[in-house]
């Protein structure tokens, strides 16, 4: 049930805001360049690079929505 503020028999008597803290290299990425592909196993190399990229991303989100539940 969603209420806000004096509706009905719910009324907030307390607000409690905590600051958090997030590492900045946890908020950074690092600028990828654009590949040069010259044959099939260039793009390989390329969507390989592309996926290290996106699971540093993914473990990076993780690590901060842990912060966020402590």
């Amino acid at each position: 049930m969603m209420c806000f503020l004096g509706c009905g028999k719910h009324t907030v008597t307390e607000a409690k805001v905590i600051k958090q803290e997030i590492p900045q290299d946890l908020l950074s990425l690092e600028k990828l360049e654009k590949p040069e592909v010259k044959s099939d196993l260039d793009i390989i190399n390329a969507y390989s690079i592309l996926f290290l990229h996106y699971k540093q991303c993914q473990m990076k989100l993780e690590k901060i929505k842990a912060l966020q539940e402590n």
